[in-house]
């Protein structure tokens, strides 16, 4: 795909954003190296007995009984052909990748997922963050303009935009070796909900952006009520979490109820979805006749009292609330089969071969992007004029991440806020929803697995 920065001011950004990452790459990122020489000690000790767990179990035994010489721990393939074929467990996917194994409630099933975990936390991050400091201490990891097809960012060296946060086997050990520098917290602030708000810039859908104006109304929040049959009331952060991430997003981005319905009813079986009055999900559903899940099979129409049916009958009163939006989709996908190309809304323009879901989504990600990046150079242009010691350091997907003097913290916070909420909406002129950002911040002598959610100075 030919990416094109087809104005002056698109050029302009590409530029300009290129010399603010570069500054980002020399402030670099403090790392506790003590603690991350004794975290990457204390994690191979964890694999060593985790592997030794492993092969003393008696799963392991009928394993090397079926594959002889030829049984490896680390090998997927067989470990599907133990688990389904010689243990009995169903296979509802086709793959072996971890997801096929969800549903599996065995000891040495969780226990070699975790072994893989830790192995992946070990060689993926922890030492290659210690292969990257330089002897000072201070991680220079890479930020790219020009390798992502969607006009995102990426990163290298090591992928900064790749550090897990939610898992909490992962998260913890790598985010504590990030610290501040002396006499400063660490500072990230993220945008919230940007891809939903560049969404409503693109198709102008008026309900889409009642959602996003509106504070007392949450699309999430209604969505989990219809997916699960729950009163808005005893939805919580759990069922939100599912049909923001299981329903909202995938339909947004391209997927369908038949996707949607297999996701949606794994997350009630692997999260143990429940009411905030504590009554499971799956007796929410069978109080309403929803008893399975249903064949999933998109050529056939779903047998009532299925989960699917249930889901394919929310999809169709989703997009009837969101047509605008649904109109939209079709005309960017019309538009595109007849002149071959996209523009975006930041004057760059997508041209080349490109699947219906790339049509759709690529141009508001990358507009999306955009409008952290005009942030950032903004906001460390404003910062050199103000002779700030603070310094950004990382830009993580919709955030952007700083080692912030202690004395500076409320100067800078309301600098952010001023930046990213009222400078850029000022400057693009087709930002048609309010832009909303958040920060947390890390106490001092803390690392940024610490950080809190903060609220802005007034």
């Amino acid at each position: 795909m030919k990416m094109i920065p087809a104005t002056p001011e698109a050029y302009d950004l590409l530029r300009e954003g290129s010399i603010a990452f570069a500054e980002i790459e020399a402030n670099g990122i403090r790392i506790d190296t003590k603690y991350l020489n004794k975290a990457i000690k204390d994690v191979e000790n964890e694999i060593l007995t985790l592997e030794q767990e492993l092969r003393n179990d008696k799963v392991w035994k009928l394993w090397t009984k079926r594959f002889g010489q030829k049984a490896v721990l680390g090998n997927r393939r067989q470990l599907g052909a133990i688990v389904f074929d010689v243990l009995g467990f169903d296979r509802t996917k086709g793959n072996n990748d971890e997801e096929a194994f969800n549903h599996v409630d065995h000891s040495f099933v969780k226990t070699y997922f975790l072994l893989a975990k830790k192995q992946k936390m070990r060689g993926t991050y922890l030492e290659n963050i210690r292969r990257e400091v330089d002897a000072n201490g201070f991680l220079h990891p890479v930020f790219n303009l020009n390798t992502v097809s969607s006009y995102r960012s990426s990163g290298e060296l090591p992928n900064w935009q790749n550090i897990p946060v939610r898992d909490p086997v992962m998260g913890k050990p790598i985010r504590t070796c990030v610290i501040a520098r002396k006499n400063s917290v660490l500072v990230e602030n993220d945008f919230g909900g940007i891809e939903v708000r560049g969404i409503a810039c693109y198709c102008k859908d008026p309900v889409l952006i009642d959602y996003i104006k509106d504070p007392t109304k949450d699309m999430h929040r209604d969505m989990a009520s219809e997916c699960y049959c729950l009163p808005v009331d005893q939805v919580n952060k759990h069922t939100r979490y599912c049909a923001k991430n299981k329903f909202v997003f995938p339909e947004f981005y391209g997927s369908y109820y038949v996707d949607c319905a297999a996701e949606l009813w794994q997350a009630i079986l692997d999260m143990g979805l429940q009411t905030n009055d504590g009554v499971p999900i799956g007796d929410v559903l069978a109080k309403r006749g929803i008893k399975e899940l249903g064949d999933l099979d998109p050529n056939k129409i779903p047998k009532k009292g299925t989960f699917e049916r249930h889901i394919k009958e929310v999809e169709e009163r989703f997009w009837n609330k969101f047509h605008v939006y649904a109109k939209w989709r079709r005309d960017v996908w019309s538009n595109y089969l007849e002149c071959g190309y996209v523009k975006t809304l930041t004057g760059f323009v997508l041209r080349g071969i490109m699947r219906r879901n790339q049509v759709i989504n690529m141009a508001n990600q990358g507009s999306s992007f955009h409008l952290l990046l005009k942030s950032l150079i903004i906001l460390l242009r404003r910062m050199r004029k103000l002779r700030m010691r603070s310094k950004v350091i990382g830009q993580i997907h919709d955030s952007i991440l700083a080692d912030v003097r202690v004395d500076e913290l409320n100067e800078y916070l309301s600098l952010v806020k001023e930046v990213t909420t009222v400078v850029v909406p000022k400057l693009w002129k087709w930002i048609i929803v309010p832009l909303e950002i958040e920060a947390e911040v890390c106490p001092e002598g803390g690392s940024w697995y610490d950080k809190k959610q903060v609220e802005f100075p007034k």
